[in-house]
């Protein structure tokens, strides 16, 4: 009764603007892919909290967000959990069950994100192909916002490249474009304009410093070159 009653409520106020020839207009939505590393313990796997606050909920709580999580680990074919938020327009909709909506959504995530975090850890890495297999879906996504959240070391050893080599990794710092076109040889990156790619690591140590950041500054020069924008931080916030 309480519900029916508010959307009665709301009806004066939706003529009144259609009349004026003004349509109410749905929020825009944003699609967020998230990488996990699994071939090293995921230690810096954060919450739903931490995952969730940048798109500030509580006062903008109609916008859309489709989220899509997943690993990478020593194959090709990796689980992914995909969980809806679906964007409504405020004047339509009920802010009661639009909470209630919110909350559930949240609980979803951080669900998949236990189950992550007791994943076991991976003997092998294959990095690259996650990312840009998930970089290329993303890509054909027609949302307003696209981010890709990849929570790596990024150091690749898949049988053919191995980044813990100490002569890979010198051939990264002096001829980087050599190693991405390598990379890029086994699955090609599509444009990906209009996409926001985040590299997010908290290097343990100098050494791991060391090994990081020539390989973080390799993967900002190729997907920029496809038209993503980059950002290397430990974590993640919205532009």
């Amino acid at each position: 009764m309480k519900r029916t009653t508010q959307l009665i409520a709301l009806l004066p106020a939706v003529c009144l603007l259609q009349a004026c020839g003004i349509v109410p207009q749905t929020p825009a939505s944003s699609d967020m892919t998230v990488v996990f590393d699994r071939t090293d313990s995921i230690r810096n796997c954060p919450d739903a909290q931490t995952l969730l606050s940048p798109f500030d909920l509580e006062r903008d709580r109609f916008q859309g967000l489709h989220i899509v999580l997943t690993t990478a680990s020593d194959v090709d074919v990796n689980g992914r959990t995909v969980i809806d938020l679906k964007p409504q327009n405020e004047l339509t909709s009920n802010i009661v069950d639009r909470e209630k909506d919110i909350s559930r959504f949240a609980t979803q995530i951080q669900q998949a994100l236990d189950s992550i975090r007791r994943e076991p850890p991976c003997g092998h890495s294959i990095v690259y192909r996650a990312v840009a297999r998930e970089a290329n879906a993303l890509a054909s996504s027609s949302s307003t916002n696209k981010y890709l959240l990849v929570y790596s070391d990024l150091l690749e050893a898949n049988g053919e490249v191995s980044f813990y080599r100490a002569g890979q990794l010198r051939e990264i710092r002096r001829h980087p474009d050599t190693v991405s076109q390598l990379l890029e040889s086994g699955l090609p990156l599509q444009p990906l304009a209009g996409m926001q790619v985040f590299l997010l690591y908290e290097p343990r140590s100098f050494a791991d410093n060391g090994a990081f950041m020539p390989v973080a500054a390799m993967y900002r020069r190729m997907l920029e070159r496809h038209g993503a924008t980059v950002h290397v931080a430990a974590q993640f916030s919205r532009p």
